[in-house]
């Protein structure tokens, strides 16, 4: 994770962030829904982080992705409760404060007050 200034990202680093934090969730939802609305069956569950709730400083293309991946599953399930052939799939977003794993080495922030 690049812990730095926005005007200190690069292209390459921010785009590479959308792809693994964003992008990999609609090609997830390719390979998957189909068969789920078959079935009118199934459950989407994407990990996001609070840092799609709170922006976290020095981590602005972390947090806008992970905005986009809250936003994506609040749109989405509210697409499918509204459709009656596929009612009954249902969607969880999942979000964790800090997860030690390996991409921030000992995670602390003071934004998140873990006790």
């Amino acid at each position: 994770m690049h812990c730095k200034p926005l005007h200190q990202q690069s292209n390459e680093v921010i785009e590479k962030i959308f792809n693994v934090n964003v992008f990999s969730h609609f090609w997830v939802l390719e390979a998957f829904l189909p068969k789920m609305r078959e079935r009118n069956s199934g459950h989407i569950v994407a990990v996001c982080s609070m840092c799609g709730i709170i922006g976290l400083p020095y981590a602005v293309p972390y947090s806008a992705s992970k905005f986009a991946v809250r936003g994506l599953m609040e749109a989405l399930s509210e697409e499918y409760r509204k459709c009656e052939e596929t009612s009954a799939i249902k969607f969880t977003t999942v979000y964790p404060i800090m997860v030690n794993t390996g991409l921030a080495k000992k995670p602390k922030n003071s934004n998140f007050n873990l006790t």
